[in-house]
């Protein structure tokens, strides 16, 4: 009987869609959205124009009709091919569509072209983890979110000459003042950042696996959540003396990295910023930053998205700081530097060339370190008062 119940419920369900000109999608909220079927594509209407809200299967080409219902295709919703259950490798665009979402086509890893010839605006991760080769930017192209390309280790931009938003230069794009630096060429092992800069944004230089040092110049007042998060190579960074935040992944899985120094004046560390694979040995944190994330620094990543604390890592700081109220709670070893110091790290081989002169203490243990001293001198002072006696 539930056999038969079942096979009803199913085959009902299954009337309902192809009969149904209206049916029930859930969209990137998990809200439940009306949508309509056209040839396995869902997608949603308004007075004037149609949105492709999700994917159906059409193998290694999807072609995106430029009407349905009589009605120009505008947009394409956040993550209508993200869940794509095909190996999509080529989307045709119809000169109509000048929208397309966030997270869009995120996850489309062997997607290898695109024309976006006709778009006015690129969503945050929109081609997150897509196989893209050259991707061409039109004249039409206004707006590009967050991590849009982050991913695409093969990818090489270039920006129609008479875009008046955005330019390219050496495969980056940056925005047409030069104010922004957008996206950095997946390939590049070094790169002047132009003083015009101001703003690195979130994701720019995400996954440049053959990056191995940077000098952001002084011009450069805002970085990004994710900027350099996936810097296998990197070693080295020069920080702008203004800068006043970093954000959460900035430096995230940057297995190399041993020589940075956080500006005086910072204030704001954020979640991650730092966690890595535990090349970072120490890091002086100045005492103007007031507000350090989870796992900001001292931890490292031992599955993909896990992380657990750094014991060979050693935190530098100010005493009474948040950054030294971060190493008790954290349990990550701390020692305190005198006042006024000037920020700096050092690496590995520094750290055991000056083994013998510092004394670096497990923060969990510097209260009963604090109270042996003081017993030690006790006993001594008494050794010195039985002594005296005896001379009497």
């Amino acid at each position: 009987m539930k056999r038969s119940m079942s096979i009803i419920f199913m085959m009902a369900t299954i009337l309902s869609v192809c009969v149904s000109p209206c049916v029930k999608v859930l969209n990137t909220e998990g809200t439940a959205v009306s949508a309509q079927v056209c040839d396995g594509t869902y997608y949603t209407e308004d007075e004037d124009s149609v949105t492709i809200t999700l994917a159906g299967d059409t193998g290694e080409e999807a072609v995106i009709p430029e009407s349905i219902a009589g009605k120009p295709v505008r947009c394409i919703s956040d993550g209508a091919f993200s869940e794509y259950p095909g190996e999509l490798r080529k989307v045709v665009l119809p000169s109509t569509v000048e929208v397309i979402g966030d997270n869009a086509f995120a996850g489309c890893s062997g997607l290898r072209e695109i024309d976006l010839e006709n778009v006015r605006s690129i969503g945050a991760g929109a081609f997150m983890d897509c196989g893209l080769g050259t991707v061409r930017l039109g004249a039409q192209l206004e707006e590009i979110g967050e991590r849009a390309f982050s991913g695409n280790i093969g990818a090489v931009f270039e920006t129609d000459s008479s875009n008046k938003s955005f330019m390219t230069d050496s495969g980056s794009i940056y925005t047409a003042d030069g104010s922004r630096l957008i996206r950095a060429a997946f390939g590049l092992r070094s790169i002047d950042i132009p003083e015009t800069v101001t703003c690195i944004a979130g994701g720019a230089f995400e996954n440049c696996a053959h990056l191995t040092e940077l000098d952001i110049p002084d011009s450069v007042s805002e970085i990004g959540s994710y900027a350099f998060n996936g810097c296998g190579s990197l070693k080295r960074v020069s920080l702008p003396q203004g800068l006043k935040r970093i954000e959460e992944y900035t430096f995230g899985s940057c297995g190399l990295l041993e020589d940075i120094r956080l500006p005086d004046g910072l204030t704001f560390i954020g979640r991650e910023a730092f966690a890595g694979d535990g090349s970072l040995m120490t890091l002086t944190i100045p005492d103007t930053v007031s507000e350090i994330g989870v796992c900001a620094v001292g931890y490292v990543y031992y599955e993909e998205d896990a992380v657990e604390p750094d014991k060979g890592f050693v935190l530098r700081c100010g005493e009474g700081t948040a950054a030294h109220g971060y190493a008790l709670e954290n349990d990550i070893r701390c020692e305190i530097i005198p006042d006024g110091e000037s920020s700096r790290t050092e690496d590995s081989s520094q750290r055991q060339d000056e083994g013998q002169k510092i004394s670096v203490l497990p923060a969990a243990g510097l209260g009963c370190c604090i109270a042996a001293a003081v017993v030690l001198v006790f006993i001594r002072l008494r050794a010195a008062g039985v002594r005296r006696k005896v001379l009497r």
